[in-house]
């Protein structure tokens, strides 16, 4: 009975306040992401306040709120709520992390070892900006990414991450971020190279007539799962 009332109580405290926050007559938009690897697809429903990044071969989600992200676990029917101070407290063990698989704000994007190369472009209807990482005089990441299409909090936590992690934090054995970490870092990326593997990760606009935004609430039949 005590194990209820505290996961009741944590629900309350942690979850429930960023939930309700969100209008119910309000349309999300849809990205779907295509890759060669089909683990890697995913779709992306964006909302003012809410981005939910849902990859349905792995059977997981990521849902970011105003003051945390909840990590959705859709085999299990579990989800696990992380706060943005704690990922920022200890930014590199997080985003190594078996989930996620460079102290004042920076509004540049360059960070990492990734530079802008003042390129835009409009990929899936968005304008992007263009990311590039180059080692040993070789092109081998390239990324597109919007910022401004993510909620405010998201963007203030890539702010913060760009002055917080290392210029090596990608590298030659790790090269190129995965989707949930670009999103934590840059923004939302339209398209993702890797120009070792030669794959590529890209958006493309999706039809959100008939999608709601009670998709930003976690499921009532989920339990939570402590960290």
């Amino acid at each position: 009975m005590k194990y209820l009332v505290l996961n009741y109580v944590l629900y309350l405290a942690f979850v429930a306040p960023g939930f309700q926050r969100t209008s119910f007559s309000e349309k999300a938009q849809v990205l779907e992401f295509i890759a060669q690897d089909v683990s890697l697809r995913a779709r992306v429903f964006l909302s003012t306040e809410s981005l939910l990044v849902d990859f349905p071969v792995q059977q997981r989600g990521f849902l970011f709120k105003t003051d945390s992200y909840v990590y959705l676990n859709r085999s299990e029917k579990t989800y696990t709520v992380h706060s943005y101070a704690s990922l920022l407290s200890n930014p590199s063990t997080t985003m190594n992390s078996d989930a996620l698989r460079s102290q004042s704000a920076s509004f540049e994007l360059s960070a990492a070892g990734f530079e802008t190369t003042g390129e835009t472009d409009v990929i899936a209807g968005f304008r992007a900006s263009k990311l590039v990482r180059i080692s040993q005089g070789k092109l081998r990441t390239e990324i597109w990414v919007s910022e401004e299409i993510i909620p405010n909090a998201l963007q203030a936590v890539g702010r913060k991450m760009r002055t917080i992690l290392p210029r090596n934090h990608w590298n030659d054995d790790h090269p190129t971020p995965s989707l949930i970490q670009a999103v934590l870092v840059f923004g939302l990326p339209l398209k993702i190279s890797d120009h070792v593997s030669q794959s590529e990760l890209r958006a493309v606009a999706a039809d959100s007539e008939n999608t709601a935004v009670d998709l930003f609430r976690i499921p009532p039949e989920y339990r939570p799962k402590y960290p």
